[in-house]
């Protein structure tokens, strides 16, 4: 049986956030009633859906070519990034598949992103 809030599911409880967060001034609700309200539906969400603490590996896989790995244990803001060349991505014209995947208990938040200038683009000399 999977959990909700007021029928809205862990996959789409935390697409919400910037609407409890965006009218904040300076970090701050327009009134205590309203802070004390987004406390509450915040924490009923870690309550309800991120309980279990990190204990994983994630890893990423380019085709066939293993491309990272970074182990998470316990709860932490660091980030880790994996740069991937171009060339890497492009396999003769084919496509190329991208695999994440996470063996252990917890949640993966993650974000995949793609930056490229094309070769005859003033702008892709640089840096």
């Amino acid at each position: 049986m999977r959990s909700s809030l007021n029928g809205r599911t862990a996959t789409s409880f935390p697409r919400s956030w910037p609407d409890l967060l965006g009218n904040q001034i300076r970090g701050a609700g327009t009134s205590a009633y309203e802070n004390s309200f987004i406390l509450l539906a915040m924490n009923h969400y870690f309550q309800t859906f991120e309980s279990v603490d990190p204990d994983f590996v994630a890893r990423i896989w380019l085709g066939d070519t293993y491309a990272a790995a970074h182990t998470y244990d316990g709860r932490t803001t660091d980030r880790d990034a994996t740069l991937v060349p171009m060339t890497g991505l492009i396999d003769g014209g084919t496509n190329t598949n991208l695999i994440v995947s996470k063996d252990g208990p917890g949640r993966l938040y993650y974000r995949l992103g793609l930056r490229y200038c094309l070769p005859t683009d003033p702008e892709a000399r640089r840096p």
